[in-house]
């Protein structure tokens, strides 16, 4: 069932934070991932940070560039990407440890899907812990949407960007499907 996923991160500014992140990344039970961390300009230590993490762990490869935006960085991603599936993750977020395992298997049940989606949680960092603040409903079964109802996720949250999701490259290859850099929601 081993099927490699990379995993894209764009890195800016978040020296403070990236460690929960890679970590979690790194301590996943699905272990046949690359990790491709794309540092997008940083001007504090988070490219040095990664590094240190490419030292320690061969599933991880830095990519350095100017600052263009988190589009370019996913971008960056996609084109320097090995695996058979491609999964987003935000550099100051955080995964569970059976996040990658849990999208695989549903991948792996229902293979005539183009891609899979999960919930998430948004969390708070009082004195470093994390503590969950607001649990997103998460659905027990699987199920199927059209293209219009897709359109209507918006209010559960599920179309949150990129991230808690699992494409397949050779579709996003096929359609040379790209971010578009002049567009960069939610970016400094």
């Amino acid at each position: 069932m081993n099927r490699l996923i990379s995993v894209v991160v764009p890195v800016y500014n978040v020296e403070d934070v990236l460690h929960f992140c890679i970590d979690s990344i790194l301590n996943q039970t699905y272990s046949d991932f690359e990790l491709l961390l794309v540092d997008d300009g940083s001007t504090d230590k988070s490219g040095d940070i990664c590094d240190q993490y490419a030292r320690k762990d061969t599933r991880i490869r830095v990519f350095h560039k100017e600052n263009g935006g988190v589009s370019s960085a996913r971008n960056l991603g996609i084109d320097n990407a090995n695996g058979e599936y491609i999964c987003f993750i935000d550099s100051d977020d955080y995964v569970n440890s059976e996040f990658l395992d849990s999208l695989i298997k549903t991948k792996t049940l229902y293979p005539h899907c183009d891609n899979v989606w999960c919930c998430f949680s948004t969390v708070s960092f009082p004195g470093g812990n994390p503590v969950n603040s607001n649990k997103i409903k998460m659905e027990e079964e699987y199920i199927e949407f059209s293209r219009r109802q897709i359109m209507t996720l918006h209010d559960n949250w599920l179309d949150a960007g990129p991230v808690c999701k699992l494409y397949q490259k050779e579709i996003i290859d096929k359609n040379n499907i790209r971010f578009n850099e002049s567009i960069s929601l939610g970016e400094p």
